[in-house]
């Protein structure tokens, strides 16, 4: 496919003291198979643990491969945006294609670049390849689910993320139009890959292949697995503001789903300020929910969660989620 030595695709892989869990990663990607040439591209946020160490020495043993970029002073904590630190190691890819896996995952299947590649040079309008992977809950040492599946159409994209990012493989140039276009170091968002997708499912087209190619480790306190109930509601509320704001932008998004995003982020903030009893702010957005929501049932709920907050039904409903 690919005769010359320049890699068609590049692996990114951001590692912050993941000592425990590198080498499993670097294996996934030195074991797969492929007819062209890989790079990996690790980027060390200045890890303690001794991860740098690792790296070091599979960079010794595969220089031709691994290419690490190796921080003296952790970068995340400087900025507080994984944005700015991948688009650096973009900028530094050499690949028509970018694959993407960060140091505490891995990858299972030795052909899941070739298969991804494989398509994606035959469907020039699909910009992104994707799979399903293992989640491993790391405190029980125990697979919990499979998570990834298809799309049903574009707009589903707005309600939910089926796209596990140590599965994607996505075309550079659509990787550098994002940023180029959104300008997501700017938009102060709490993830970096969600943005990505809806971005490349309105410029081109996203495929699943249903294959099990890796395992996304849940360790506790990560960005996405917030055990306290007040970071899980802000998480949401990101995630939503992130989905509306591309609904809104590129106009795909129908009024129905605008309308149930901008309902789900103010159930979220009604969550978080009747938790925290914030009476002040939990006033104005019961307000705001009463007269702008189209759903009659949620405003009802909202009504009677308000007026009667020390109901059962309420305060389960509140803490479980069961909403939406």
């Amino acid at each position: 496919m690919n005769e010359d030595k320049t890699p068609l695709v590049s692996v990114v892989c951001l590692t912050y003291n993941h000592a425990p869990y590198i080498r499993e990663c670097m294996d996934g990607f030195l074991m797969q198979k492929t007819d062209f040439p890989i790079e990996v591209i690790i980027h060390d946020d200045a890890s303690t643990d001794g991860t740098t160490d690792i790296i070091k020495e599979y960079a010794s043993k595969y220089p031709d491969i691994i290419k690490p970029i190796i921080q003296t002073e952790n970068q995340y904590s400087k900025h507080h945006d994984f944005n700015r630190i991948m688009q650096s190691c973009i900028e530094k890819a050499i690949g028509k294609y970018i694959a993407l896996c960060e140091g505490d995952d891995y990858w299972t299947d030795s052909s899941k670049l070739y298969k991804q590649i494989q398509f994606l040079e035959k469907e020039s309008d699909y910009g992104l390849c994707y799979t399903k992977v293992e989640r491993l809950d790391v405190s029980r040492n125990k697979i919990k689910d499979k998570w990834g599946q298809p799309l049903l159409n574009k707009a589903s994209l707005l309600l939910t993320n089926p796209i596990p990012t140590p599965s994607v493989v996505i075309r550079k140039k659509i990787y550098m139009d994002y940023y180029n276009e959104i300008s997501p170091s700017k938009r102060n968002w709490a993830m970096g890959d969600y943005p990505l997708w809806l971005y490349t499912n309105y410029v081109s087209n996203i495929k699943f292949l249903d294959i099990i190619s890796g395992v996304y480790r849940i360790i506790t306190n990560s960005a996405s697995h917030q055990s306290i109930i007040e970071n899980q509601i802000d998480f949401t509320i990101s995630f939503k503001k992130i989905a509306l704001f591309f609904a809104n932008r590129y106009n795909n998004g129908n009024k129905d789903h605008i309308n149930t995003l901008n309902d789900i982020i103010r159930f979220k903030l009604f969550q978080k300020y009747f938790i925290t009893n914030d009476k002040n702010n939990l006033k104005i957005i019961t307000n705001e929910i009463l007269t702008s929501s189209k759903n009659i049932k949620y405003k009802l709920f909202i009504f009677f969660s308000y007026f009667m907050p020390k109901s059962l039904i309420t305060k389960y409903i509140i803490n479980r989620y069961k909403l939406f």
